[in-house]
């Protein structure tokens, strides 16, 4: 069992560690972007640094407390343990990835009569190993502290293998390669598989709004519909197909009216993971629609059969496909997904949908054939792969399980990869359009975040901004200078007749894509000069030799990771004081911001950091004690997370723990609070969520967190998270039970802000 902690950063660490030695009196060197000057710094850390933040930062415990996941996972193993124990034979188990060791030692205690395991990240190599012994079993199992495709020959063959090698993609932790050298070096020909198999499972949805998570849309509002005219967006944006990458997304959380489904889920493709293992790198699935409408994208999950009977299957269904949909387990480490199309395709209700579905070694994508063009074309490095979809035992659920062999027709009827791709007769106006495998031709897929894209999109937004922008410009007169990322803003200054705007913009990508659009909307470049430079670097002789009038940011830095980072705005007007871009004299925008916190009981998101205890019958305590010293030395008590994603109930109300002007000095006082926040209704505190607010007008603010703030003392608890931007999470060490009513319900608060380097430090106890 793989401990995949936080998305693909341990099997880095995993790749950067193995085999090497260290020791706490040597130190490392470790770059950090400052976020107030956005410069790099080196800090100088112990050779365990490494180690700890990953394991402090990472979502341990939810896979651990995914008791579905575990459940099923030892029945699997006992089961095939015990056949072939049945049969008189001598069981040698395989477990790639142990982690805890949690599957070792079921193997183990069923009966095995050798165990072998293996776990490449040394932290956990050596937890896994103290596990073990604590459980009695050190004697029985033989641990491997290396990955298993760098493992020497086995001694015996074994006949078993388990291994929990599975992302959110389902293959996107190498999966398929693990699998086929074991079977190659480490496995008896006949030797048990658990999982036995999988299904990808997919749906066709229509969403716009999903859609705005991955391209601008070709025309984007500035303002009031009848009264400014929408910029035009380079048709190198709206016609790229971005990357095939994937989405992850809790697909139970996704408001049921942003999307319509087109189609039924239906099985996309199906394998086993036995000794001929073949998933074709394409095929052809055939949904039908139920709807006309445009399909967008395609929602994505998988289930694992774990058994060769297919009597248990684990399943990551959304709710309103689950099996079980009274009782659907929360997961983190495995979610649903979203593929999106690399363009938008109108279906008709009652025909069949060709929906075409590839992957290579690591991830998938999809697409939605053309009459004429098949859609195995250009740079099919995977047609010629052998095999096909290997039927698996019938599913359970709403995928309907008679349409598992049916509706998947193998890629062996495509064309070889070295014949001509037929002709397509938009590929003067679309290049892009048949291309095997959806890649980024404008490159801003590359430079915004799916957020940031979505960000863009959000028509009401801008124009709150643009409403609170006016007051502050005079036409024909004012000189701004906008500082920050790819935004809108400059557009709408420009709209709103500045005399001239600076846009500062040192990204080559950027820089060509508003030229482009200044191109398509007739925008003069004497009245919109792009600076190619970074704004710490800006001159006055760049702004053409006086002081600006108006200084402009949302303010957005890609480089931010949690919210206050964005303060690097802050320390950007201090900088143009010093020389002289901006005075006494010029109007800063936004003129102050604020971080606000409020206390929450979380549905489910505690339980990334939550100790474990017993483990199917084991105790895993010196994991548990990993875990509890990496994250007493942590630098990161606070971690970014979407909280629209994650459910939670509001214990308080919101407390201001700082506030900012941006026209005056940081100093060391600005950042400094203590006090309490008391509870507003009983629960159990599990987190703080922090978030900025932007002052853009007398008492008007723009959240990057809570957007529909209740009134002090107000009893609703549910929050209206924004879609487009992370808050800071401070998960506490222990809960704290909530109960309302009384001066000494709470918590106590003591909160600090370094001005120099951007970092805060947050603490919480409780009043009693």
């Amino acid at each position: 069992m793989i401990l995949r902690l936080v998305s693909h950063r341990l099997s880095f660490l995993r790749q950067r560690y193995a085999g090497t030695n260290t020791t706490r009196s040597m130190s490392t060197f470790v770059s950090r972007v400052n976020p107030v000057t956005g410069r790099p710094e080196w800090v100088a850390e112990d050779s365990s640094y490494d180690y700890r933040q990953e394991i402090a930062r990472s979502a341990y415990a939810d896979m651990l407390h995914d008791t579905e996941r575990n459940r099923l996972f030892r029945v699997a193993l006992e089961e095939a343990v015990t056949t072939r124990s049945a049969r008189g034979e001598r069981v040698h188990v395989l477990d790639i990835g142990t982690g805890t060791g949690l599957l070792a030692m079921v193997a183990a205690r069923a009966g095995a009569h050798r165990v072998t395991a293996c776990e490449a990240f040394p932290p956990i190599a050596r937890v896994a190993r103290s596990v073990i012994d604590a459980n009695g079993l050190g004697d029985s199992i033989n641990l491997i502290p290396r990955r298993s495709t760098e493992m020497e020959s086995l001694e015996s063959l074994a006949d078993v293998v388990v291994a929990e090698v599975f992302d959110t993609e389902l293959i996107g932790e190498g999966a398929l390669g693990t699998f086929r050298d074991a079977h190659a070096r480490l496995l008896t020909r006949d030797a048990t598989v658990v999982p036995h198999g999988a299904r990808v499972i997919a749906q066709l949805v229509e969403s716009q709004r999903l859609w705005d998570f991955h391209q601008l849309r070709g025309e984007l509002p500035l303002g009031p519909a009848t009264a400014t005219p929408p910029l035009i967006v380079p048709r190198t944006m709206s016609l790229c197909p971005g990357n095939a990458s994937v989405h992850d997304l809790q697909l139970s959380r996704v408001p049921s009216h942003w999307w319509t489904p087109l189609s039924d889920p239906v099985v996309a493709a199906s394998l086993t993971f036995d000794r001929d293992l073949q998933l074709s790198g394409h095929s052809l699935c055939l949904p039908e629609s139920l709807l006309t409408g445009t399909a967008h994208a395609v929602l994505f999950w998988w289930e694992l059969v774990m058994d060769p009977a297919g009597q248990h299957l684990l399943s990551m269904a959304p709710a309103w496909s689950h099996p079980s949909p009274e009782s659907v387990p929360w997961r983190d480490h495995w979610m649903q997904a979203v593929y999106y199309l690399p363009r938008p395709h109108h279906c008709v209700a009652g025909e069949v949908v060709p929906l075409a579905v590839h992957h290579d070694e690591y991830s998938w994508w999809f697409d939605i054939t053309r009459p004429g063009v098949h859609p195995l074309s250009v740079g099919d490095s995977m047609a010629n792969s052998a095999g096909g979809v290997h039927p698996l035992p019938q599913t359970t659920g709403r995928v309907d399980p008679s349409t598992a062999s049916d509706n998947v027709l193998d890629s062996p009827t495509a064309p070889d990869a070295t014949t001509d791709p037929p002709t397509n007769p938009d590929a003067t106006t679309d290049p892009l359009t048949d291309l095997l495998r959806p890649v980024c031709a404008c490159g801003l897929h590359l430079l915004w975040s799916r957020e940031r894209i979505s960000q863009l999109n959000d028509g009401p937004r801008w124009d709150v901004l643009r409403r609170s922008l006016q007051p502050s410009i005079v036409p024909n007169k004012s000189r701004v200078l906008f500082t920050g990322e790819f935004s809108l803003l400059p557009f709408i200054i420009r709209q709103l007749n500045a005399s001239v705007v600076y846009v500062v913009e040192p990204n080559a990508r950027a820089r060509k894509f508003i030229q482009d659009t200044n191109f398509l909307n007739n925008i003069d470049g004497d009245s919109f000069v792009v600076v190619d430079k970074d704004a710490l670097d800006v001159t006055l002789d760049d702004v053409g030799g006086l002081p600006i009038d108006l200084v402009v940011s949302e303010p957005y830095f890609s480089s931010s990771l949690l919210p206050w980072h964005n303060l690097h705005y802050w320390y950007i007007v201090t900088q143009l004081k010093l020389r002289n871009i901006v005075t006494d004299k010029t109007a800063v925008y936004p003129a102050k911001a604020k971080l606000n916190v409020v206390l929450v009981e979380t549905e489910h998101l505690h339980k990334i950091k939550q100790p474990i205890g017993e483990l199917e019958g084991f105790n895993v305590a010196p994991f548990d004690s990993l875990i509890e010293d990496a994250m007493s030395r942590s630098d990161a008590p606070i971690e970014p997370h979407p909280m629209w994603e994650y459910g939670c109930r509001r214990l308080s109300d919101t407390v201001t723990l700082m506030d900012i002007e941006f026209g005056s000095d940081p100093d060391g006082s600005v950042g400094n609070s203590t006090g309490a926040i008391e509870f507003t209704a009983a629960g159990v505190c599990h987190a703080a969520v922090l978030w900025m607010e932007y002052g853009v007008a007398e008492n008007e603010w723009v959240s990057t967190g809570v957007q529909s703030s209740p009134n002090p003392g107000d009893p609703r608890e549910g929050l209206d998270w924004d879609y487009n931007s992370r808050q800071g999470v401070y998960l506490l060490r222990q809960p704290v039970l909530a109960r309302a009513g009384g001066n000494n319900f709470g918590v106590k608060y003591r909160f600090n802000y370094n001005s120099k380097s951007g970092e805060i430090s947050f603490k919480l106890k409780p009043l009693l």
